[in-house]
Order: structure tokens, then sequence, then C-alpha cells
């Protein structure tokens, strides 16, 4: 995070082509968002913009475990920041 706001990046080897493009989805969908906004991303992206009927049980289950990590993530990013300011004061 830098300014309150969402950077990511990821790897996703080209072998990989449905993996590939669910975390560039994710990827380009966050990138730059405010945390709040990160935070709220609803856990069932999948099933809200209509992906649930085409993936199986486990990509779906896959994205959702990368949004709750990237949710931990920035998380865990604010704590920090949260921290930092107090210790400065």
């Amino acid at each position: 995070m830098k300014d309150d706001r969402v950077h990511l990046e990821a790897d996703v080897p080209r072998n990989s082509p449905t993996v590939r493009g669910l975390v560039t989805l994710l990827v380009q969908g966050l990138e730059g968002a405010a945390a709040t906004e990160v935070l709220a991303a609803p856990d069932d992206l999948i099933e809200q913009i209509g992906l649930s009927q085409t993936l199986g049980m486990t990509r779906r289950q896959g994205v959702q475990g990368m949004i709750r990590r990237i949710k931990q993530a920035v998380q865990s990013g604010l704590t920090a920041a949260r921290s930092e300011v107090r210790n400065a004061v």
C-alpha cells in the first residue's frame, strides 16, 4: 500500500491461462483502489459477476481464497500504518 491505495502484483505461469485470467481480473479490478474499498469487496465476487456457473468448485474456492488473502494483506498494511502513526506522535 502507498498513500492508502492498494498496489498489487502477480506472477502466474502462462501455461495456466484460466488462473492467469482470474488473477488478472482481480489485480486490475483492485489496483489503485482505496484500502477501504478493497476491504469492502464481496467475498462472493465470482457469484456476483456471474462466473460461478462456468467455473468449477476448485477455481471458485481459489478466487475466494485470493480475495481473502488480498484483504488480509490490506488489513495488515492498515494496521501497520496506524501503528507507525501512533508511534510517531
